[in-house]
């Protein structure tokens, strides 16, 4: 079998030349392969066995750190994301589908949050750099998105403290409505379509928020919100 995937940094842009290590997981008889990226950051890694197998892209020394994921023989597409680490799972995508229900997040919008605007939802762990720095530049950009009708919705992407996730949404000046995931955080990650950390989200300004983007760079925010008609 094979696999194949792209490695990002934490701004999700593809990193070039970083070395890939493959190694079985849970026992699994993988033979040890290793390779690296191209210029466009994208793999893959042939004659391997079907089974439970880990990825670790670049070390832990180097810039960036290493991302680690854990996939199966003969999976596609995976991303790996330096400096996280993570499962591969099927795709469940959520593009052309209504948004569901945020209300198991403890998020209550009004009408005012919601009509007649696009909706953003960022899926984050205050945990991961990469996260953090994806809620603080989106912070910055919160009078902006108000003024093109886009609702901001941050979602912690696993349950902790809502004291502690409170300490952090204050002293980093996070202006958006403050979710969090509850109970089985791996179930509602598919659900949800999540597939690496942070998530982005967003949906036309319909009544029903329909999704029209998913999984896209924070670089990419502005061209999907215009393209969201």
């Amino acid at each position: 079998m094979s696999i194949s995937g792209t490695v990002v940094d934490a701004n999700g842009l593809p990193a070039a030349q970083v070395p890939i290590f493959l190694h079985g997981a849970d026992g699994s008889d993988q033979p040890d392969k290793s390779t690296a990226t191209d210029k466009d950051g994208k793999f893959e890694i042939k004659r391997i066995c079907k089974g439970p197998l880990r990825l670790q892209a670049n070390f832990s020394s180097s810039p960036g750190g290493a991302g680690f994921l854990y996939a199966q023989g003969g999976n596609q597409d995976m991303k790996i994301v330096l400096g996280q680490e993570g499962a591969h799972m099927p795709k469940n995508s959520l593009v052309g589908n209504k948004l569901p229900g945020l209300e198991n997040f403890g998020i209550n919008l009004s009408t005012a949050d919601t009509e007649d605007k696009k909706m953003l939802i960022c899926f984050f762990d205050m945990e991961q750099r990469p996260s953090r720095y994806c809620m603080i530049q989106l912070a910055k950009q919160a009078e902006l998105l108000k003024n093109k009708n886009v609702t901001v919705i941050v979602v912690h992407s696993s349950e902790i403290d809502r004291e502690v996730l409170n300490q952090w949404v204050q002293k980093n000046n996070i202006p958006f409505s403050v979710g969090m995931v509850q109970g089985d955080a791996e179930k509602t990650r598919f659900a949800w379509g999540v597939q690496s950390l942070p998530w982005l989200i967003l949906t036309l300004d319909d009544s029903r928020h329909i999704v029209s983007s998913e999984g896209f760079r924070l670089g990419e925010l502005d061209d999907k919100i215009n393209a969201a008609k």
